[in-house]
C-alpha cells in the first residue's frame, strides 16, 4: 500500500478506513455503546429528581386515628412507584428500532414496567442489562403496637420486628391525629435526615390542600399559593428526645 516513491498511500489508507468506520456505525454495537453513557446520565438525574434512590429501603409503619389518611398515604406511594418504574422503563423505548416504540409504550402503561423489562429481557437483552428498576424506598409493615406509646421500644431500636422471617429494625412511624377534615400527622424517627416516608407525606399532604382548593372553585394563582401556604404541616419527633 505504497506509491513508487515508497511512501504509504494516505488517500487509499483513508478510503479504507472510512469505509471500516462507516460499516461499524450502521451496527446496534455503536449506538448502544454511544447512547449508553447518555441514558447513565439521564437516569441519574431522573432518579435524583423523582425522589428516587437506591439505598436499603426503609421499613416503616402507620398509626392512623383517622382511618383514611394512613391508607391513602401507603396508596400514595404504591402510585408513585409505579410511576417511577414505568418513566424508568419507558426511557429505553428511544433505543429499541423506532417502528416498535409506540408499540413498546402502549403495553408498558397497560401491563407495567415488569412486563415490559421481560419483554426487554426477552427481545433485547443488552439493553435490559443496562437498567436496573428503581428498588422500594419504603416498605410499610403491620405496627407491631397499637398506640406510639407502646411502639416506643420499636422506634428505639430496642425491639425489632420480623419481615418475611428476617429480624430488622423499625426505622420509622407515621401517626396520623384528628380527624378526616383536620389530620395532625406526626412523622416518628430516630433518623429522619434521609427519611422518605416524611418527603412523602409532605408531597400527600401538598396534593391534598390542591385538591381542596380546586374543588373550591377558586382558580386564581394567588389563592392558589395560600392554599398551599396554608395545607397540614407534617410535623417531625425523635422519640429518643
Amino acid at each position: 500500500m505504497s506509491d513508487r516513491t515508497g511512501l504509504p498511500n494516505f488517500s487509499r489508507i483513508w478510503l479504507i478506513a472510512m469505509r471500516d468506520f462507516m460499516g461499524y456505525v450502521k451496527t446496534w454495537g455503536f449506538w448502544l455503546s454511544f447512547l449508553f453513557p447518555v441514558l447513565g446520565v439521564v437516569f441519574g438525574v431522573m432518579m435524583q429528581s423523582t425522589d428516587i434512590d437506591f439505598s436499603p429501603p426503609r421499613y416503616e409503619t402507620v398509626i392512623d386515628q383517622t382511618d383514611f389518611h394512613g391508607q391513602a398515604i401507603i396508596d400514595a406511594y404504591a402510585a408513585e412507584r409505579a410511576e417511577q418504574m414505568i418513566g424508568t422503563v419507558e426511557a429505553l423505548a428511544m433505543m429499541l428500532p423506532e417502528s416498535e416504540q409506540d408499540g413498546f409504550r402502549a403495553r408498558l402503561e397497560a401491563d407495567g414496567a415488569q412486563a415490559g423489562m421481560e419483554e426487554l429481557r426477552e427481545r433485547y437483552p443488552n439493553v435490559a442489562a443496562q437498567v436496573e428498576l428503581p428498588p422500594a424506598s419504603i416498605i410499610f409493615i403491620d405496627p407491631p403496637a397499637a398506640t406510639l406509646q407502646d411502639l416506643a421500644p420499636w422506634l428505639d431500636g430496642e425491639r425489632m420486628v420480623d419481615v418475611d422471617g428476617k429480624s430488622t429494625r423499625l426505622n420509622g412511624a407515621i401517626v396520623i391525629r384528628g380527624t378526616v377534615d383536620e389530620p395532625q400527622p406526626q412523622y416518628w424517627s430516630k433518623n429522619f435526615n434521609n427519611a422518605p416516608a416524611e418527603r412523602l407525606m409532605e408531597r400527600y399532604f401538598r396534593d391534598l390542600a390542591k385538591a381542596r382548593f380546586l374543588e373550591t372553585g377558586g382558580l386564581t394563582a394567588d389563592n392558589y399559593d395560600a392554599a398551599l401556604k396554608g395545607r397540614t404541616k407534617v410535623a417531625v419527633f425523635d422519640p429518643a428526645k
